[in-house]
């Protein structure tokens, strides 16, 4: 479950950025936008940016969220050669 949680697409520097800037905005925010431009859908990265949403009230969503963004940058600047 812990690998489902923290396996997060590859993707360009710049939209890793705003991904993190809008999951520290509103949570999930990114994770679902993310999700729907993608080349391919996915509607498990949708759901989890749902349930940041749904959770953030107590601020576990919050936490997760950015959290995200931040394996979402991470990502994006060790693979950025991949890409």
């Amino acid at each position: 479950m812990w690998e489902l949680i923290t396996d997060v697409p590859k993707i360009k520097k710049v939209y890793a950025i705003i991904i993190f800037v809008l999951n520290m905005i509103i949570p999930g925010s990114g994770t679902m936008l993310m999700s729907l431009f993608l080349a391919k859908c996915s509607k498990t990265l949708f759901f989890v940016g749902l349930f940041q949403l749904l959770l953030a009230y107590v601020l576990i969503g919050y936490v997760i969220s950015i959290y995200w963004g931040y394996l979402v940058v991470k990502k994006a600047l060790d693979d950025s050669a991949d890409l």
